[in-house]
C-alpha cells in the first residue's frame, strides 16, 4: 500500500497555507488575528506536521511488511 499521494497532498496544502498566511499575518494586527493564530492556525499546522510524520512512519512499516512478505518462501 502506498501512502505517497495522500502525504503529497497534505504537504502541498500545508505549504500553500503557510505561504498564503504570511502576507495576511503581516497586514492583520488585532486581537482576532492573535486568537485565530493561536486557536486555529497553530494547532492545524501542528496536527498536520504530526500527520505527516505518522504517514512517513506508516510508509516505512508498509515497506518493511512488503519486504518481509516477499522474503517468505
Amino acid at each position: 500500500m502506498r501512502v505517497d499521494a495522500g502525504r503529497s497532498k497534505l504537504y502541498s496544502a500545508l505549504k500553500a497555507l503557510q505561504e498564503q498566511w504570511e502576507p495576511v499575518r503581516d497586514q492583520w494586527h488585532d486581537a482576532v488575528r492573535v486568537e485565530f493564530e493561536e486557536q486555529i492556525l497553530e494547532p492545524l499546522i501542528q496536527h498536520s506536521r504530526e500527520a505527516l510524520q505518522a504517514i512517513d512512519r506508516l510508509g516505512q512499516l508498509f515497506m518493511q511488511l512488503r519486504e518481509e512478505c516477499e522474503a517468505m518462501p
